[in-house]
């Protein structure tokens, strides 16, 4: 397990200092500094007031985790996407599940921040960097009619393969995000290719 996991798997019982963290795993301070810094940038931690120690010495800052990030090691997503989604599958009619899964597609694109500005092309760039960052590899062309969207790295294939209605989330993304009809031509053979075509005008 990588240091910083460490790290954050002890704060997670309590706040502790950097000396009580480097003694536990047996490094030393300055890299258990350096680990600190990097999770206190990355907005994991933070630093508390000062401890007084009943020894002379210089007070030590403790180290807290932030609230919300106790599940940040956690691998316990995956596995419960693929269990909603096939409970849903069995439940659910395809066209009551394909309507509650474009409801999410759009929600996902307001709390990513995207609204229509008018202009689509900007506006479909700025949605196609919020998919690559989350572990899409998409492109823009266009051809006559349609501007493309294509991705060659799916980010949610094991979803998908588990409900092809998934598509219809993502497709839902980026309508919300350009104002635009999206429709998902996806190819969902044995390699996932993603594709969505959204209208130019």
């Amino acid at each position: 397990m990588a240091t910083s996991k460490k790290i954050l798997n002890l704060l997670n019982r309590q706040p502790m200092t950097v000396s009580e963290l480097s003694e536990i795993l047996s490094i030393t301070r300055n890299s258990t500094h350096l680990q600190l810094t990097r999770l206190e940038a990355a907005g994991q931690i933070r630093r508390k007031a000062q401890r007084r120690s009943e020894s002379a010495g210089k007070p030590a800052y403790e180290y807290e985790l932030i609230e919300g990030n106790e599940d940040v090691n956690s691998q316990a997503y995956k596995p419960l996407n693929d269990s909603l989604l096939e409970t849903l599958a069995g439940e659910l009619p395809d066209q009551e599940r394909r309507k509650l899964l474009r409801k999410a597609g759009r929600l996902m694109a307001q709390k990513a921040g995207l609204k229509p500005q008018g202009d689509v092309i900007q506006d479909l760039t700025k949605a196609v960097d919020v998919v690559n960052e989350l572990g899409a590899m998409a492109e823009i062309s266009s051809n006559d009619s349609n501007y493309l969207v294509t991705s060659y790295s799916c980010p949610v294939a094991t979803s998908v393969r588990c409900d092809s209605e998934t598509c219809s989330l993502v497709a839902a993304f980026f309508s919300e995000a350009t104002d635009r009809n999206v429709i998902s031509t996806c190819q969902r053979q044995k390699r996932l290719v993603c594709q969505f075509e959204l209208e130019r005008e």
